[in-house]
């Protein structure tokens, strides 16, 4: 009797609307993926269910390590992060060296039969390690624990941007700045942080071809822009209600449909209405879970939760945004919809992670009062 007292306990205290989005958003991730993957199955020889087997079975394992993480308790949340952080940066530093090469990026390792990008990873991680130093910062009044923070995510941004991958250090960055900026930072420090954000864009697009080739074509005319002439005609052929599910045509002649474009598929399929509910879905989940912290929650717990949330929702714009043609085309993941096992685990841990930091005392709710 006590194991089941324990689980529900455990069930009784969970964030029940981020938990019922996120599982929402990730079984509309099966179908769009499904519908987006039957062509570049066939062309590719594969039986057509193929991406969607693969997309369903990393699901079930994502979703066993959001709950897995969600039942961890807080105290040993830090001490597991920064541990789990430690291994994934061998991992990342090991890519660099032995990584697998498509499309001229290293971004990921093979382990055996498994391929997975590390840097899906070290994102959730990261923003629970460097909470805990700018909280510890704050507290202790040591402005050495702050740069510590600020080195940590330096030393993250070179080696995810030299694989290259330039949005993943640019979304690092970004988070970074949120939690900085909720923990209270001078004026001028804030600047100073702008300014090398402006530089770090600067050296990207100085370094890296691909980045100048994308941002040139972004912002003159004759570049390259088949894939957001193909996506911009997706949505608009979708209107306002859609053409319904598998239905769409302009997904077959769009690059990476089912991944970086899914969006677009969505466009077509299930129209203005289907993309605004993502829109508003993802939104919700991250107000509404930030809404439900306690009012004595230590700034650790609210600067985790804030980065977590800032982490999915900026991730969540720039890949609306590549597909609507707002900002130069990034290849980065729709969270808890795109095809991609490593993107699924990413999210499958920071799922964990906001469930555990956000889970109340169950007992409450156990004894039949309000949670």
């Amino acid at each position: 009797m006590v194991p089941m007292t324990r689980i529900r306990l455990w069930w009784c205290g969970l964030d029940h609307t981020f938990l019922a989005l996120a599982t929402g958003l990730s079984l509309f991730g099966l179908v769009s993926v499904t519908a987006a993957s039957f062509s570049l199955a066939d062309r590719l020889g594969f039986e057509s269910f193929y991406f969607a087997y693969r997309q369903g079975t990393v699901w079930l394992m994502a979703a066993c390590v959001a709950l897995m993480v969600s039942m961890t308790p807080r105290a040993w949340l830090r001490a597991g992060a920064a541990g789990a952080l430690a291994v994934v940066f061998v991992l990342l530093l090991w890519v660099l060296v032995d990584g697998v090469l498509i499309n001229g990026a290293r971004r990921w390792l093979a382990i055996g039969q498994f391929v997975f990008q590390p840097s899906e990873i070290v994102k959730p991680l990261a923003v629970i390690v460097s909470a805990w130093l700018l909280h510890r910062a704050r507290q202790e009044q040591r402005a050495s624990l702050f740069v510590w923070s600020g080195v940590l995510f330096f030393v993250l941004w070179v080696v995810v941007t030299w694989q290259p991958d330039v949005g993943q250090g640019a979304l690092l960055l970004m988070v970074w700045a949120v939690q900085c900026y909720v923990v209270g930072i001078h004026r001028r420090i804030l600047m100073m942080m702008v300014a090398s954000f402006v530089g770090a864009a600067f050296f990207a697009y100085v370094f890296f071809p691909h980045v100048a080739v994308r941002v040139d074509g972004f912002l003159f005319a004759g570049g390259d822009a088949y894939q957001i002439e193909r996506s911009l005609a997706a949505f608009a052929q979708g209107g306002l209600f859609g053409q319904g599910v598998g239905q769409g045509v302009v997904k077959t002649s769009l690059p990476d449909a089912h991944s970086d474009f899914i969006f677009a598929v969505i466009g077509e399929e299930w129209g203005l209405l289907g993309c605004m509910a993502v829109m508003l879905a993802l939104v919700a989940m991250v107000a509404l879970g930030a809404w439900r912290l306690p009012r004595d929650a230590s700034l650790w717990v609210i600067l985790s939760v804030l980065g977590l949330g800032s982490l999915l929702l900026f991730q969540s714009f720039i890949h609306m945004a590549s597909t609507l043609g707002m900002i130069p085309t990034k290849g980065m993941t729709l969270p808890f919809i795109s095809y991609g096992g490593s993107s699924l685990l990413g999210i499958g841990v920071l799922t964990g992670l906001w469930l555990a930091l956000t889970r109340r005392d169950g007992r409450v709710a156990y004894r039949g009062h309000p949670s």
